[in-house]
Protein backbone atom coordinates (compact mmCIF):
# COMPACT_ATOMS: atom_id res chain seq x y z
CA UNK A 1 0.00 0.00 0.00
CA UNK A 2 2.72 2.50 0.88
CA UNK A 3 4.18 2.27 -2.64
CA UNK A 4 0.91 2.46 -4.48
CA UNK A 5 0.64 5.70 -2.72
CA UNK A 6 3.91 7.02 -2.93
CA UNK A 7 3.49 5.79 -6.51
CA UNK A 8 0.39 8.11 -7.24
CA UNK A 9 1.87 11.05 -5.24
CA UNK A 10 4.61 10.92 -7.61
CA UNK A 11 3.38 10.37 -10.49
CA UNK A 12 -0.21 12.94 -10.20
CA UNK A 13 0.80 14.98 -7.41
CA UNK A 14 0.64 18.08 -9.86
CA UNK A 15 -3.01 17.25 -10.76
CA UNK A 16 -4.28 16.20 -7.73
CA UNK A 17 -3.09 20.10 -6.40
CA UNK A 18 -4.36 21.98 -9.05
CA UNK A 19 -8.09 19.75 -8.29
CA UNK A 20 -7.70 20.95 -4.40
CA UNK A 21 -7.17 24.55 -6.00
CA UNK A 22 -9.74 24.52 -8.30
CA UNK A 23 -12.18 23.88 -5.01
CA UNK A 24 -10.24 25.28 -2.51
CA UNK A 25 -8.92 28.58 -4.34
CA UNK A 26 -5.79 28.40 -2.02
CA UNK A 27 -2.55 27.32 -2.22
CA UNK A 28 -2.14 26.39 1.49
CA UNK A 29 -5.70 24.89 1.74
CA UNK A 30 -4.88 22.67 -1.31
CA UNK A 31 -1.95 21.48 0.29
CA UNK A 32 -3.33 20.76 3.26
CA UNK A 33 -6.43 18.99 1.52
CA UNK A 34 -3.87 16.71 -0.20
CA UNK A 35 -2.13 15.84 2.86
CA UNK A 36 -5.09 15.07 4.76
CA UNK A 37 -6.32 12.80 2.00
CA UNK A 38 -3.03 11.07 1.93
CA UNK A 39 -3.06 10.90 5.98
CA UNK A 40 -6.98 9.31 5.80
CA UNK A 41 -5.63 6.87 2.47
CA UNK A 42 -2.66 5.92 4.86
CA UNK A 43 -4.04 5.11 8.12
CA UNK A 44 -7.40 3.69 6.54
CA UNK A 45 -5.64 0.75 5.21
CA UNK A 46 -8.32 0.41 2.44
CA UNK A 47 -7.43 -2.20 -0.24
CA UNK A 48 -7.41 -0.56 -3.39
CA UNK A 49 -8.92 -2.94 -6.31
CA UNK A 50 -8.29 -2.11 -9.96
CA UNK A 51 -6.70 1.41 -10.72
CA UNK A 52 -6.48 3.36 -7.40
CA UNK A 53 -5.60 6.56 -9.29
CA UNK A 54 -9.55 7.67 -9.54
CA UNK A 55 -10.18 7.18 -6.08
CA UNK A 56 -7.07 9.09 -4.85
CA UNK A 57 -8.61 12.00 -7.02
CA UNK A 58 -11.77 11.48 -5.28
CA UNK A 59 -10.12 11.20 -1.75
CA UNK A 60 -8.24 14.32 -2.68
CA UNK A 61 -12.11 16.24 -4.16
CA UNK A 62 -13.00 15.56 -0.84
CA UNK A 63 -10.73 16.25 1.50
CA UNK A 64 -11.07 19.65 -0.33
CA UNK A 65 -14.23 20.07 0.33
CA UNK A 66 -14.14 19.09 3.98
CA UNK A 67 -10.69 21.58 3.75
CA UNK A 68 -13.58 24.17 2.40
CA UNK A 69 -16.46 23.27 5.35
CA UNK A 70 -14.14 23.59 7.91
CA UNK A 71 -11.86 26.73 7.25
CA UNK A 72 -15.54 28.46 6.61
CA UNK A 73 -17.31 27.22 9.41
CA UNK A 74 -14.66 28.86 11.34
CA UNK A 75 -14.70 31.94 9.95
CA UNK A 76 -18.71 32.00 10.40
CA UNK A 77 -18.47 31.81 14.31
CA UNK A 78 -15.97 34.82 14.40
Amino acid sequence: MKETLERIYWDHRQGLYTLALAITRRPERAEDAVQDAFARLWTSRVRLTGDPVPYVFAAVRNAAVDEMRRKNGAAARL
